[in-house]
């Protein structure tokens, strides 16, 4: 069959064995489901006939966000570039593609005093999660992922080199997700004390279920977080939430932008700032040592007494 007369759903057939392997589970989820709704509309149309009319056409009619239309988008320009790169096709229609305008809402962030609140209130071992999320500003899946291998409780930092996915361990998001961040004296003291009454795992994680696998962190969110939340009248959001108050206290701090961006794992635009300037070492373990100021718990709890014990739930 002649290339330039292949539908999307026939070219697909040729795409999906060739790029699986290059994409992450989790990447590659996002994509099939992206894909679902795309198939719904340009399935059995040909490669040819798929113009920017058209696909304005197809933005115009989905009843959703526009920052999930713009993902919609995004996958499938994906697609189409291997399709271009491989000669069914020579033009590309997303070039001048047009979409709705969105109001861009203010990420949910922790305040200082509701960070607080949670870390005196939460339970072991979820007080220790929320106190890395909240100093580190790591992802939840990069946090779950934490082995003792990856804590040095003598140099006072964590190693982030995986991350956990619907339960299952894989590589960090980036390159940039590659990183070890500096933990506060304080931080660093109660990870030792945790670690005394901390039970062994098969993978040495730092929380593992009942299984002795990671947590997976939607169920840790729905049984866990909210509740907790909701006990203390805090606004309900996402673990990102401790992510984006960490960003707002290294502001406050004033921390240097590239102790900022190395904490948070970005990559940068400039080659030169994200590859090549370095973390001054003394700037990075101030910036630490000052987050026992900002967010700690304001009493003392034994971790073993403290210890969540119900059986019945398993993240």
């Amino acid at each position: 069959m002649d290339k330039q007369s292949l539908t999307l759903r026939q070219f697909l057939l040729v795409w999906e064995p060739i790029a699986r392997p290059k994409y992450k589970p989790s990447t590659w989820r996002n994509l099939q489901s992206a894909l679902r709704r795309v198939l719904a509309y340009f399935g059995d149309m040909m490669l040819s006939d798929v113009s920017t009319e058209v696909l304005e056409g197809f933005i115009a009619k989905q009843k959703t966000s526009p920052a999930h239309v713009r993902n919609l988008v995004k996958y499938f320009r994906i697609i189409w570039k291997s399709a271009k790169k491989w000669g069914y096709v020579s033009f590309n229609p997303f070039f001048e593609v047009e979409f709705p305008r969105s109001s861009r809402k203010e990420p949910r962030f922790f305040t200082e005093p509701e960070l607080s609140s949670i870390l005196d209130a939460a339970i072991e071992p979820d007080r220790t999660l929320y106190w890395l999320l909240a100093q580190t500003a790591i992802r939840i899946g990069e946090a779950i992922a934490l082995t003792w291998d990856t804590v040095d409780l003598e140099q006072c930092n964590i190693s982030i080199r995986t991350s956990v996915w619907r339960g299952e361990i894989q590589t960090p998001k980036s390159d940039a997700s590659v990183r070890t961040i500096p933990l506060s004296p304080r931080l660093t003291e109660h990870l030792a004390k945790y670690q005394e009454f901390w039970t062994p795992n098969p993978h040495n994680l730092l929380f593992a279920n009942t299984k002795g696998k990671p947590w997976k962190a939607d169920n840790l969110l729905t049984h866990h977080l909210h509740p907790l939340l909701k006990r203390l009248e805090i606004q309900r959001t996402g673990f990102h939430a401790f992510r984006h108050a960490s960003a707002t206290i290294l502001d406050r701090m004033k921390a240097p932008l590239k102790v900022r961006q190395q904490r948070m794992g970005h990559a940068s635009a400039e080659i030169t700032l994200s590859r090549y300037t370095h973390v001054i070492d003394e700037d990075a373990r101030a910036v630490a040592a000052s987050f026992d100021r900002f967010i700690s718990p304001t009493t003392s709890q034994h971790t073993k007494t403290k210890r969540n014990t119900d059986p019945f739930i398993i993240f």
